[in-house]
């Protein structure tokens, strides 16, 4: 495979996940669809430490990666939260959109979609390390 193909084939693929989440929500709108994207990987990726925010991000796409990785701070985490402090930050970074939905059917749906694409062992790797309370988001 070429590196044009790569690179084609993570754009086709990041693209499929980003017309997911918009059908999910009934948007028509992709910046939208990369934004709520964006700020459940941040969130997630905050609250990781640097091994496993790598681990997790191996199973990315190329764009995804860039996505999850952009202003990143290895030196800052693991930012501990608890479930309401995860969503709000989720909510924080999805301005200037409003989420018009509970935020953890909006995390979780997120976080349904990108774990279709990745491999269900390294979700559940995730899952099993996060405190009970956000486990349920990961459902």
């Amino acid at each position: 495979m070429s590196k044009t193909d790569i690179f084609n084939s993570t754009l086709q693929k990041t693209n499929l996940i980003l017309k997911q989440i918009e059908k999910e929500f009934n948007w028509d709108d992709r910046h939208k669809a990369y934004t709520a994207l964006r700020a459940v990987l941040h969130t997630l990726r905050d609250r990781l430490n640097v091994n496993q925010a790598a681990a997790f991000a191996s199973q990315l796409t190329i764009v995804e990666k860039g996505i999850f990785y952009d202003g990143w701070d290895p030196a800052q985490v693991p930012i501990k939260m608890h479930r309401e402090v995860f969503l709000e930050n989720i909510r924080q970074k999805f301005l200037p959109f409003p989420v018009e939905y509970d935020l953890e059917i909006f995390a979780n749906t997120i976080l349904r979609i990108i774990r279709a694409s990745i491999d269900p062992f390294e979700m559940e790797k995730i899952r099993s390390i996060l405190p009970d309370d956000l486990k349920k988001i990961f459902v």
